[in-house]
């Protein structure tokens, strides 16, 4: 699991202003860093106080960079501080906070447990009100960890709004007064909102975990990334131990420029395998392909089965990682219907994505269109807490209409896996 360096200061009024333009030079910079994944930054909605939330792939991939000469200087940040305290800590945050800082507004809570207090005590409150307010608006999910720097004592915890007017509506009910109660009774808390934004960075990615030999062309970081999608009849190694069977493919792939990520799951319905694989851009797969020896140098005949194999890559519009990382991912491979239109699918589901993520469904609801067949596969990714909970939810009545306008504009094929990250 990563971990998440989150740097807290006052802002300059020029980071106030555009956090972007000023952050330019150090996501230049913190590009050619080894180790590091992303970056995030914003401005809390109360005060004029920055944040930086940087992905460093572990705790010593940071630690390297403090100690190069010249740091912090070399990472050119001095525009963006103001006068006034600034605070860095490390958080091994127990889920991943992605979908909580990409969303439209983050709830940051700094934690500090009170005298007496243990973190046994603020997880028992946390275990209460997670999955309540998690369920009720907020986006699952609700991810905290503790700090490097003060173990023991002070934790974040980073949850996704559509707003903070949306928070303040959901906690100001009566039914979360207990919950927050028992919550306050563990920990002093300073709660700010921000939105973040995801800063750009140049140079080379460093997501490789040794070093890459081969000469491999240098790509922008700063589209969004592209997914590779590879179903498979799975083997019965694949199916007895996914990790075991795919180790020597992760291994291989762990040092191919480009490649940031990859999951892996089996279908609940069927013996068919997913490998979802994280690409920077569809150039660097692209150029992974053109190696010599490609595909049998990835080594993946430890997890095929006799059977079909399909390979996509999809351009998802919103990031599909939450869906990946919950419990239960729905997969729909979707087929244009004869006469239907990109348009007919997207307006269905308009319509269906905002009913069903706040009813029981992670946010956000991802869907994309294939390179191999445009205006004719899509794929959605949709994250739940089990099938059965997909199942539960969809079946009420008031999803007739929605679910009959999907199905009107294409032809549906429905999987549900659960992913485990191998790189």
């Amino acid at each position: 699991m990563p971990i998440y360096e989150i740097f807290s200061f006052s802002a300059s009024e020029a980071f106030a202003a555009d956090p972007a333009a000023i952050l330019k030079s150090p996501g230049d910079f913190l590009g050619t860093v080894e180790g590091c994944s992303s970056v995030y930054a914003g401005v809390a909605e109360e005060e004029k106080t920055g944040y930086l939330v940087v992905e460093w792939d572990t705790y010593e991939h940071h630690k390297a960079l403090t100690d190069r000469p010249g740091y912090p200087q070399i990472i050119g940040l001095k525009p963006a501080f103001g006068e006034g305290d600034r605070k860095l800590y490390h958080v091994n945050f127990i889920e991943s906070p992605i979908a909580a800082i990409s969303a439209p507004a983050t709830e940051l809570l700094t934690m500090t447990l009170k005298e007496g207090k243990t973190k046994e005590d603020l997880a028992g409150a946390l275990a209460v009100l997670g999955p309540k307010i998690t369920s009720e608006g907020a986006y699952k999910p609700l991810s905290w960890g503790e700090t490097r720097e003060e173990p023991g004592k002070t934790f974040f915890l980073a949850l996704g709004w559509e707003s903070s007017k949306k928070h303040f509506e959901v906690v100001g009910q009566t039914s979360y007064e207990t919950p927050l109660q028992n919550l306050f009774a563990a920990v002093d808390i300073k709660m700010l909102h921000v939105d973040f934004k995801k800063v750009a960075l140049s140079g080379p990615s460093m997501q490789l975990k040794v070093k890459v030999t081969a000469r491999m062309p240098k790509f922008s970081r700063n589209s969004m990334p592209i997914y590779e999608i590879f179903c498979f009849s799975a083997s019965e190694a694949f199916v007895a131990d996914s990790s075991a069977a795919l180790k020597p493919a992760a291994d291989f792939l762990g040092t191919v420029e480009g490649c940031l990520s990859i999951y892996a799951g089996l279908a609940e319905e069927e013996k068919t395998g997913y490998l979802v694989l994280e690409w920077e851009s569809y150039e660097h797969h692209k150029a992974f392909t053109k190696r010599p020896g490609y595909p049998q140098i990835v080594n993946t005949k430890p997890i095929l089965g006799d059977g079909e194999r399909k390979m996509y890559h999809v351009d998802f519009i919103e990031s599909p990682t939450a869906a990946i990382t919950a419990p239960a991912t729905e997969i729909l491979t979707m087929t244009l219907k004869e006469g239907k239109t990109k348009a007919d699918l997207a307006a269905a589901l308009a319509v269906l994505g905002p009913k069903i993520t706040a009813e029981g469904a992670y946010k956000p609801l991802a869907w994309g269109e294939t390179r191999e067949e445009p205006e004719k596969t899509f794929y959605l990714f949709l994250g739940w807490e089990s099938s059965k909970r997909h199942f539960e939810v969809v079946g009420h009545s008031s999803y007739e209409t929605p679910i009959q306008n999907l199905f009107a504009a294409v032809d549906i094929r429905m999987l549900h896996a659960s992913f485990k990250k191998v790189v």
